[in-house]
C-alpha cells in the first residue's frame, strides 16, 4: 500500500514524532480528485480562472471545463487527474491546493499570462483520524459518514437508563425489552453523552472511529469532560 508522508518521518526516523503522519495514497488522492471535480463544476469558476473573459469565449471554454471536472473522478483512475495539480499542501484543518499553470494552458487553449494566478489557488477543509503514524483522512466536503446503527442506540439506551435507576435489574429489563443483559450494558452509556457529541452523532460529524463497535468494547464514562477527551482522542 502506498503513502503520503510527513518530512519528519523522512529526515528523522530514529525519534518518534507524535504530530507527524503517513496518509494513504488513495485516499489522499480521491480526496483531491473530489475537490478538484468540485472546484471546476462551479459557474463562477471559469471567471475566476481566466483573466479578460469574453462573451464569445464562454461556450468554449465552460465545454472544456466541464471535460477538465469529468476527469477528476474520484472512483477512476488518477491519471487525466493528476497533471492538473501543481502541488498540495496540508496544514491544520485545511489543504492548500495549487493549480498548474501549463496543464492550464494547454486544456483550455489560453495565453499563459491570461490565467489567473488566484484562481489557481484551491482550499479545503481536511480532517485526519490517527493511528500511530498512520492517519485516516477526510477531504473537502465529503458525505458524512453517519453510523446508521448509533444514533438508534441512543434512545433505547436512555430508556434503558432510567428503568435501571428506577430500579429494575439488568436481567429483568432485558426479558421485558427482549434483548440480552449484555447487550444492555454495553449500549447503556450512550444514555448520557455530552451534548455535542449527540449533535456530531446526529450529524455524522462525530470521530470516524466513534461508532456502535467502539462504543460496545468499552465502557462510555459518564463525566463529559472526560468524554470529550476519549473521543477527541480517536
Amino acid at each position: 500500500m502506498r503513502y503520503y508522508i510527513s518530512r519528519r518521518l523522512v529526515t528523522d526516523r530514529r525519534r518518534k514524532h507524535p504530530y507527524a503522519w503517513r496518509l494513504p495514497a488513495r485516499d489522499m488522492e480521491t480526496g483531491i480528485a473530489r475537490i478538484l471535480r468540485e472546484y471546476l463544476s462551479k459557474p463562477a469558476t471559469l471567471t475566476d480562472l481566466v483573466d479578460d473573459l469574453s462573451a464569445s469565449e464562454l461556450p468554449a471554454l465552460q465545454k472544456k471545463l466541464k471535460q477538465m471536472a469529468s476527469d477528476c473522478d474520484p472512483d477512476g483512475s488518477t491519471e487525466a487527474c493528476a497533471p492538473l495539480l501543481r502541488r498540495a499542501d496540508i496544514a491544520p484543518g485545511r489543504i492548500a491546493l495549487r493549480l498548474d499553470r501549463k496543464e492550464l494552458v494547454a486544456r483550455l487553449g489560453l495565453e499563459p499570462d491570461r490565467i489567473d494566478s488566484q484562481g489557481r489557488r484551491i482550499t479545503a477543509p481536511i480532517q485526519m483520524q490517527r493511528r500511530g503514524d498512520e492517519a485516516k483522512v477526510l477531504l473537502g466536503a465529503a458525505t458524512p459518514r453517519i453510523d446508521p446503527v448509533l444514533p438508534k442506540n441512543i434512545q433505547p439506551a436512555r430508556r434503558w437508563y432510567d428503568a435501571i435507576k428506577g430500579g429494575a435489574s439488568f436481567s429483568a429489563l432485558a426479558a421485558c425489552e427482549q434483548t440480552t443483559s449484555s447487550r444492555i450494558q454495553q449500549t447503556i452509556g450512550l444514555a448520557f453523552l455530552a451534548p455535542e457529541l449527540l449533535e456530531q452523532i446526529a450529524a455524522g460529524t462525530q470521530p470516524l472511529p466513534f461508532t456502535s463497535e467502539w462504543v460496545k468494547r468499552r465502557q462510555v464514562p459518564a463525566d463529559w469532560r472526560a468524554q470529550r477527551g476519549i473521543v477527541g482522542a480517536l
